[in-house]
């Protein structure tokens, strides 16, 4: 029985490990043939049924999701890096990857198509594969929570005011004034609260004006590009609310 749990320990690992040891061989700064590259993630994994066709779907995933500069020489059917590379999960230790892992999850709550969220996910996936799945994350089960319903293009486009100060216009739907009320603001913040998006902006005509604006109620946002504002000093919402406002916080 003892024998059979070494056996089990020896051939479980995570795509990281594989991950890590195809760089560490290519990285050589040679041309590496595909079997030997084969035949040393078998040896180091201690996993003889490891097949050619994982690894080629192995360094497919390193050369279009983790950016390696992975080159095919087709008369030595070997790889090589054309240029240098540092694999981004190198620099993280095995704790770190798991900590990692339950942020991925935590993201996930609030994912969906049009959900900002879900761009940091992939980002995360860069530095934690899905298929990753360490044993451990099944004893951690988050539920997911309603999806704040929105237009991701609306989201783009306030992150993209927000980092040039640009003026947005935009429709709002208001609990407290029926129809669609025009609104000119000056984007301070987004703010995430519970998995709901805010943003926090001021009136065009008075910085001192501020309010949170629910994404979900925002609609025919116009991004004004021929037109700056200053950041006032104390923009931040907690400055101005720190107890919360409508709910937020």
């Amino acid at each position: 029985m003892k024998k059979e749990s070494e056996e089990s320990h020896k051939t479980t690992h995570v795509q990281t490990d594989r991950y890590k040891i195809i760089d560490s061989i290519v990285s050589s700064g040679k041309t590496t043939p595909f079997e030997e590259i084969l035949k040393q993630l078998r040896e180091k994994l201690s996993d003889r049924k490891y097949s050619a066709s994982t690894l080629h779907r192995g360094l497919k995933y390193m050369h279009d999701s983790l950016g390696a500069p992975l080159c095919y020489d087709r008369k030595q059917n070997g790889y090589y890096y054309s240029e240098p590379y540092n694999l981004p999960i190198n620099s993280l230790s095995s704790k770190e990857l798991e900590k990692l892992a339950i942020v991925k999850k935590l993201l996930m709550q609030f994912d969906s198509d049009d959900s900002i969220f879900k761009d940091t996910s992939k980002l995360l996936e860069k530095l934690f594969p899905s298929s990753d799945a360490l044993e451990f994350m099944n004893r951690i089960v988050i539920p997911k929570r309603p999806e704040p319903v929105f237009e991701k293009e609306t989201c783009d486009e306030i992150m993209e005011a927000i980092h040039n100060n640009y003026f947005l216009d935009f429709s709002y739907v208001s609990r407290w004034e029926p129809g669609r009320n025009h609104r000119r603001v000056m984007p301070y913040q987004v703010v995430i609260d519970q998995g709901q998006l805010y943003l926090y902006a001021s009136d065009f005509r008075d910085e001192k004006a501020t309010r949170l604006y629910n994404i979900c109620r925002i609609h025919e946002l116009s991004v004004q590009r021929d037109t700056h504002f200053a950041l006032p000093k104390n923009y931040r919402f907690v400055e101005d609310s720190e107890c919360g406002r409508w709910g937020a916080f």
